[in-house]
């Protein structure tokens, strides 16, 4: 035992009887205690260590030079080990206690709890005391504890029900994410607080008398009722289940809600159209029978009638089994009828009856049961003669597909599997009841072994989306269960981690019976569903008596800015969205003239007061036996406008042209004056000096001719070197573009007084002289545009380079413009001068930009790619 330690016991045990007793119990603390004592030295070097030391990290306490910093593990952790010993050292004060991992003398990794104390010598830190407790157990129950957390909320919060917990006072103590977004509110917001989303009216007293059968026994409690969500008033089903506590009493309440609003509005559309189903019944092409539980013959359709030889009235009332079924099977079916209803057994069958004329044929049934209040009252049968006809059993499944699982339901299925094999490793009951396999059964096994995909490539398709972006969100595939039963689910995949090892968990939910039902619905609508669902155009259904809007698509909402709910059960009149009254008289006159509409131009106007044109197109059609008219309604806004700009765009084409013709007549003219006026005069006159000077007699008077007529020679020169400058300045092509402009800019300071720069730091590069000739036009262009409108003192043009672009830039500091003005007033008189200096810029794959203010100057800045 240390210095340190004898010392502090010593002191530990003075002013007692029995110091050494004392020292010894003392003593045997550090011998025999489960934790490691130890004292190190201000770099870390170890002093003492107990015996402990061997045990739990397996380096022997006797003889050992260890540092402590050399057991440490790379994790950012330990730091804190460093900061806290500096802070002993520093402060000469005991430190809270921290945690450290470190390598065990066998490589494993261990926790350690570290409490320490800094040791005194002459009022001076001398050494570091510490006790280190193994909590590596401790850890490893806290990151399994995390784990499983995670893992539970990762697989609630991948439920596409609203899950939320509350107490007794009603404050919320968690929420779901997708609870937050239905109900639009922030999970900060709410948590700790009172709140109950905006209950419809009248559902408000059954909503209350649930709250309070939530608390009493069996504290199981179901309700349904509409709740103001992002989309409106939305129906949910309820499920309420209390917490309780080991005393019996409840603390919390935890609910969870799924949207049914989609099959309320099934079970709405389905009573509308019970009238259809019943004229179906009479005119269907298969046998309807429907019995008591009894056989007793309730309901016999006129198919049913012309297969058996039976009229209903014969058999009204009658027993089905004794009379339509053989003698010798009339058990066996009769009881196969019987397990039917009494069991998950297949509802489709086949058997052989008896017609009238005592012909045996063989039906193919689909049996449904029929229900008052959730008892089992009777049941319907949908039949077909499948004895001529084989043929007829794949009509008669599409017929059982349809009918057969409309009432069914079924929780979700979630699975864990592993990821390289795809061996199902967990399944819960969901998994059970969609696809009938037991547990026992199909742990071990694949998803392909099962053959649960209908179609293989969709589960290609899962796995490629796995792979792609980590996961697969509500993926619609059809799927096979046990015993040949189908059906459509949505499948979520995601990848998680328990302990270390990853899996994939996939989340199943069987949407057969609203797929069954949408597709009813959607049979009966077919001729309204690729309008309102599938185009781009915004669409309407309105009543023809009276205007009144009974439907749009989503795409009218946008258009007209207008939600579903302001729309419905009103008329465009109210609405307002023709910008022209007299348009609605004109719709009329054509639909009464000749029934329909086709591409009509109208212009619109939307509720912010915006307005477009639109293309009409109006048929007539019968909904419910009322005529009703659907509306298809293209925006062709951007279009006219687009048009609009190509005949204003070709308009000013045409008129430059015109413009350039006129423009290559004045300067031949100019040209022709200049020679007629300077060239040909100054020649004129040298020759008349010339002969002049033939004539005189002495040598004085023949010089004097001769000079004259050699000054006359020279301003011809000058002139012809200023006509050629004018249509071609040579330096443009022997010394290049910069030369060029700076020739331009010597002759613009001369002539015009006025002062000129040039600053150029481009480097030196070649352009082709197409290039050269239209961007040096256009440069002087600007100039002269510049000493006509600006009256500017100064004119300052800069060029430059990128490594794939030549910028020029042309400033002055003259009165500047009103650029949109000018461009207006230009369009107006026909004035090509931005137009036309845009135009051979754009010709040579460049881009020109004018900044200009009124009284700040005018900048021109054109960009020219020379390379490619």
């Amino acid at each position: 035992m240390t210095k340190f330690y004898k010392k502090n016991l010593k002191e530990f045990s003075r002013g007692s009887h029995n110091n050494e007793g004392l020292l010894r119990f003392a003593e045997n603390i550090i011998e025999n205690s489960n934790n490691i004592f130890y004292e190190h030295d201000l770099e870390g070097n170890l002093i003492f260590i107990s015996k402990q030391i061997e045990e739990i990290v397996g380096y022997s306490s006797e003889g050992s030079n260890l540092n402590w910093q050399q057991l440490l593990t790379e994790n950012p952790k330990n730091e804190i080990a460093y900061s806290s010993r500096r802070k002993a050292f520093e402060t000469g004060k005991r430190q809270p206690a921290y945690e450290v991992e470190i390598y065990s003398k066998s490589g494993s990794k261990l926790w350690l709890e570290i409490r320490e104390a800094p040791v005194f010598e002459n009022g001076i830190v001398c050494s570091i005391a510490g006790e280190a407790i193994d909590i590596s157990e401790r850890k490893r129950i806290e990151e399994a504890l995390l784990e499983s957390e995670k893992n539970f909320r990762l697989l609630v919060e991948n439920q596409k029900e609203v899950i939320a917990k509350f107490d007794l006072e009603g404050r919320l103590t968690y929420v779901s994410p997708n609870y937050c977004k239905v109900f639009d509110v922030k999970y900060e917001n709410i948590i700790g607080k009172r709140y109950i989303p905006e209950v419809h009216p009248d559902d408000l007293v059954e909503f209350n008398n649930m709250l309070e059968k939530s608390i009493s026994d069996p504290y199981d409690v179901n309700h349904k009722e509409r709740m103001m969500t992002v989309n409106g008033w939305r129906w949910f089903s309820w499920c309420n289940k209390a917490i309780i506590e080991n005393d019996g009493s409840v603390k919390e309440i935890i609910t969870v809600g799924r949207d049914i609003d989609q099959l309320k509005l099934s079970e709405n559309e389905l009573a509308n159209a019970r009238k259809f189903n019943d004229n179906l019944i009479d005119t269907a092409n298969v046998m309807i029978v429907g019995l008591n539980l009894d056989g007793t013959v309730k309901l016999f359709n006129p198919k049913a009638e012309e297969v058996t030889g039976y009229t209903a009235e014969e058999l009204k009332s009658k027993n089905w089994f004794d009379i339509m079924i053989p003698s010798e099977q009339k058990e066996e079916v009769k009881n196969r009828f019987n397990e039917v209803f009494k069991s998950n057994l297949r509802k489709i069958s086949e058997n052989s009856i008896v017609t009238k004329s005592g012909e045996e044929k063989i039906i193919s049934w689909n049996n449904s049961e029929i229900k008052s209040s959730g008892k089992l009252i009777g049941t319907l049968s949908f039949g077909i003669d499948i004895t001529e006809n084989k043929k007829a059993e794949h009509d008669l499944r599409i017929s059982e597909e349809k009918f057969a699982k409309a009432f069914l339901a079924s929780p979700d299925s979630i699975t864990l599997s592993s990821i390289k094999e795809g061996l199902l490793l967990e399944i819960n009951n969901g998994f059970e009841k969609i696809f009938g396999y037991s547990r026992d059964f199909a742990l071990g096994k694949t998803t392909v072994e099962l053959g649960l995909w209908k179609d293989i490539n969709a589960r290609d398709e899962c796995v490629n989306l796995l792979k792609t972006q980590g996961y697969v969100k509500d993926y619609v595939s059809e799927y096979n269960a046990k015993n040949g039963r189908n059906g459509t689910a949505e499948v979520s995949m995601e990848l998680i981690t328990i302990r270390d090892n990853d899996y994939l968990l996939t989340i199943v939910r069987d949407i057969t019976e609203r797929i069954k039902i949408e597709s009813r619905l959607i049979a009966s609508e077919e001729k309204f569903s690729a309008a309102f669902y599938a185009s781009p155009d915004a669409n309407v259904i309105s009543r023809m008596k009276d205007g009144v809007i009974l439907d749009i698509n989503p795409v009218f909402e946008k258009l007209f800015e207008y939600g579903r709910e302001e729309v419905i059960g009103k008329t465009t009149d109210q609405l307002k969205i023709y910008k022209n009254p007299n348009d609605k008289l004109k719709i009329f006159d054509l639909l009464h003239k000749d029934g329909v509409i086709r591409n009509l131009t109208v212009e619109y106007k939307t509720r912010s007061g915006k307005t477009g044109f639109t293309q009409l197109s109006i048929d007539q059609l019968m909904i419910a036996g009322e005529l009703c008219l659907i509306s298809s309604i293209r925006d062709i806004t951007e279009q006219i406008k687009s048009q609009k700009a190509i005949e204003d765009y070709q308009k000013k084409l045409k008129s430059l042209t015109n413009e350039i013709t006129l423009a290559e007549e004045r300067e031949r003219r100019k040209i022709a004056m200049n020679l007629h006026d300077h060239l040909s005069q100054s020649l004129a006159m040298s020759k008349i000096r010339l002969a002049e000077a033939k004539k005189q007699k002495s040598e004085e008077e023949i010089i004097c001719k001769i000079k004259e007529a050699r000054k006359f020679l020279d301003n011809a020169i000058i002139k012809s070197r200023s006509i050629t400058y004018e249509l071609s300045p040579p330096v443009l092509y022997d010394l290049g573009f910069s030369a060029a402009i700076r020739w331009q800019l010597d002759v613009v300071a001369k002539e015009h007084k006025i002062e000129t720069e040039l600053e150029d730091t481009a480097d030196i590069i070649t352009l082709n002289d197409e290039v050269r000739v239209l961007l040096f036009r256009a440069v002087v262009e600007i100039i002269n545009n510049a000493l006509k409108h600006a009256d500017a003192s100064k004119l300052t043009i800069k060029i430059n380079n990128d490594k794939n672009n030549l910028f020029v830039e042309v400033t002055d500091d003259g009165i500047g413009f009103d650029q949109q003005a000018a461009e207006l007033n230009a369009s107006k008189n026909n004035s090509f001068g931005i137009f036309s200096m845009r135009e051979r810029i754009s010709y040579i794959k460049g881009t020109m930009v004018i900044d200009s203010e009124m009284n700040k100057g005018t900048s021109v800045k054109i960009a020219i790619p020379y390379k490619n």
